[in-house]
């Protein structure tokens, strides 16, 4: 008897793999948070969190102190940011108020690719994996100087980031940065943040293409969240728009957005109104020409009257 080996699919690479979608991500690069010279240490005064989720935050704090998302801080620390509680209906999240810290940090400036050289790159391909890396920024470990950077008050005590958190306005640059360093040598990985676009021409590149991917990904220790992978489809969502073998198409959603926007009675509805526009450009023919009427609009200095012309554009 002939023993055949089973044919490589994305789903068995995807189990083959498994250990990088569980657990928790830490990449092997520690960040550091520069200061520009002469800033100003900043203490927040603390704010009050609603008795009726006390319980919550609480929880929810040793949850990260669990998973070494955060530490306590017991000594003085020249910085001091407020704590951010989002209560959503699926989790509550906490985050960091560093506008001050924001303002004394050096950004890396480093280059991000845009959104619309990204989707034109993909453009030809007719299958697609779109994976999303797990808690994003906290996959980025911080050196201790700048962990005691993003300390943090709470009604229970201080506590500090032990990895990038979401709200430094260096993050995305650095995370960026990460992600490049890691497929650097693949032109055909695209990292985005904490999206990684994959498009080939068959499946057979494609089941290549995937497992360099998480190849590179374990080496790293780079975690991927399995309930948001786009495996190996043929038309994905990605960056506001519809990638398939037909081509680039504008997302379905978007373009319901701008069906049902309100007619506008303000410059602010107005702008808002043209910035959604604005996404159409690539895949509509003239669309200055059609907005020219309406654009004539935000030149005048009083609240905006549209006349039989700017509706006819609206």
């Amino acid at each position: 008897m002939i023993y055949k080996s089973p044919i490589e699919t994305p789903e068995l690479i995807l189990k083959e793999f498994a250990d990088v979608f569980t657990g928790t991500g830490r990449l092997n690069r520690i960040v550091k948070i520069k200061l520009k010279e002469n800033s100003v240490p900043h203490v927040a005064a603390p704010r009050k969190v609603p008795l009726a989720i006390h319980n919550k935050v609480k929880e929810e704090l040793n949850n990260m102190v669990e998973a070494g998302i955060i530490s306590k801080v017991e000594e003085p620390t020249e910085w001091v940011s407020n704590m951010v509680v989002i209560d959503s209906p699926k989790k509550l999240r906490i985050c960091l108020d560093p506008r001050p810290l924001n303002e004394a940090i050096q950004r890396p400036h480093y280059p991000i690719p845009t959104a619309d050289a990204l989707v034109t790159k993909l453009q030809g391909g007719k299958v697609f994996t779109i994976l999303d890396a797990k808690n994003g920024f906290w996959q980025l470990p911080l050196d201790e100087k700048s962990s005691y950077l993003t300390t943090f008050c709470t009604p229970w005590g201080r506590y500090r980031f032990l990895v990038l958190p979401f709200g430094l306005n260096s993050a995305p640059e650095e995370f960026q940065k990460a992600m490049d360093e890691i497929y650097e040598e693949d032109e055909d990985i695209n990292p985005y943040f904490d999206d990684i676009s994959l498009g080939s021409s068959t499946v057979e590149e494609h089941c290549r293409l995937l497992r360099r991917t998480l190849l590179k990904a374990r080496k790293a220790n780079l975690k991927f969240n399995e309930l948001k992978t786009q495996l190996s489809q043929t038309s994905v969502n990605y960056l506001g728009h519809v990638l398939s073998d037909e081509g680039i198409k504008p997302d379905p959603k978007k373009i319901r957005a701008i069906e049902q926007f309100a007619t506008p009675n303000c410059k602010e509805d107005l702008q808002r109104f043209l910035g959604m526009v604005t996404y159409l450009a690539k895949f509509t023919p003239h669309l200055s020409n059609l907005t020219h009427n309406l654009r004539q609009l935000l030149k005048k200095r009083f609240c905006v009257d549209l006349g039989c012309k700017h509706r006819e554009g609206f």
